[in-house]
């Protein structure tokens, strides 16, 4: 997996992003107000404006531009997003007038130091050394849609199959996208800039927050062939059935599955029920006697909570990341215990990057053997967020609960206010 950062300025109350996500288990922590739920969503939004183009992005991850400013900085000061992989960089500078992105968006690939495509804001052109082409799409978007009729492809928005940087397929692939007179350079730019975002498209955000879990226990689950969990979870028994019944995706179900009879250790067989385009579930017990079931809307907020969680993370394809908010709502300290664990067995065995925002003792102190993985957001940080190992080392860290370091707002609290 390439180590890319993800990169924002001025984007909500959000100051300066410079966060390169490790590979396995990560958690971010501060305060109430410190935008750990805006900083979960820069990947899904750069996600978007990639796939899309930005004007959408922002629509379905903000539900729009009005007031997504950070009003801390001079309103001169242009909203940017961007990527950063070894020696590539791609950013974009995006204008907010009247509460509406102005245009197109400045934009610029930097390979090496030096810069290889760029486009100024409002223009409709790619520019290069000596060289310019006409596109409205972002210069990553522009490489994804040349090659999504080869070898790879693109379904709801995660690109699949093998990127090699250096198969000349790929930038002959891209050749045949732009006009005849491009130079070499062109091409291969682009080859680097699908690169670096590859790793950028297979990104899933879940919030507890949004799961209709109410709706789902009433009403079930209306048929869906998907092979992901929605961000409402509202699809969440077909899917169940789907793995189930799909040999390449079986594993998944018995992952979900196998933790939650860890979770819950008297859970006894599943079922499905069809009632027209509407599915539900039904669960036993292994206390109870008999074939004795339940329908799930019978079930505590915590187990249909934990299942949620899971089969999110069982979503997220090989190589991807997937995020988690308040992943602790609703579950004994117990069952977060095995749900990190979870999470952290499913990230390396997935080769995944798992992010969880929380405000739970339990959960930091899951992290005390790896505090380098411990993001923090604090007030007036020159670039957020910080690794808890860059504010404390770890000789230190090992002394203590990281959780109780953290009630005691040794880390992530509030600033005092001025006198």
């Amino acid at each position: 997996m390439t180590a890319i950062a993800y990169r924002a300025r001025a984007l909500g109350p959000l100051g300066a992003v410079d966060w390169a996500i490790p590979s396995g288990l990560s958690v971010v922590v501060g305060s109430n107000r410190k935008n750990k739920s805006t900083l979960l969503r820069v990947p899904e939004l750069i996600r978007y404006a990639i796939v899309v183009g930005i004007h959408e992005a922002f629509k379905a991850v903000f539900q729009g531009i009005p007031h997504l400013r950070n009003l801390r900085v001079p309103p001169s000061t242009p909203m940017m997003l961007g990527l950063a992989g070894g020696a590539v960089e791609w950013e974009i500078e995006l204008t907010v007038r009247g509460g509406q992105l102005a245009g197109l968006p400045r934009e610029h690939l930097i390979l090496d130091g030096r810069k290889s495509l760029w486009r100024e804001p409002g223009s409709m052109e790619i520019e290069s050394e000596g060289y310019r082409f006409s596109s409205r799409e972002l210069v990553p978007g522009l490489a994804l849609a040349s090659v999504s009729g080869t070898a790879m492809t693109i379904e709801e928005g995660v690109l699949s199959g093998q990127l090699d940087l250096d198969a000349p397929d790929t930038v002959l692939e891209l050749r045949k996208h732009l006009p005849s007179d491009a130079p070499d350079e062109v091409p291969s730019a682009l080859a680097t800039a699908l690169g670096l975002a590859s790793d950028a498209l297979s990104v899933l955000s879940f919030r507890t927050y949004h799961y209709e879990i109410n709706h789902l226990l009433r009403f079930g689950s209306a048929y869906s062939s998907a092979s992901e969990l929605l961000p409402t979870g509202e699809n969440v028994f077909p899917l169940l059935r789907n793995w189930r019944d799909k040999p390449e995706h079986e594993e998944r179900y018995e992952f979900v599955l196998s933790t939650m009879r860890e979770i819950f250790p008297h859970l006894g067989r599943v079922g499905f029920e069809q009632a027209g385009q509407i599915s539900t579930m039904e669960v036993s017990d292994r206390r109870w006697p008999g074939d004795a079931r339940i329908p799930i809307a019978r079930e505590s907020t915590g187990f249909i909570t934990a299942l949620l969680q899971l089969c999110g993370l069982a979503s997220c394809p090989r190589g991807g990341l997937v995020t988690f908010d308040e992943i602790e709502t609703s579950l004994h300290p117990r069952a977060i215990k095995l749900l990190v664990e979870a999470c952290r067995r499913r990230a390396a065995s997935h080769d995944l990057r798992v992010v969880l925002a929380t405000q739970s003792q339990t959960v930091l102190d899951q992290f005390h053997d790896d505090p380098s993985h411990v993001f923090v957001l604090e007030p007036d940080q020159e670039t957020s967020p910080q690794a808890l190992t860059e504010l404390f080392s770890p000789e230190y860290l090992g002394q203590f609960s990281l959780g109780d370091l953290f009630a005691h707002l040794e880390f992530g609290g509030d600033a005092p206010p001025a006198p």
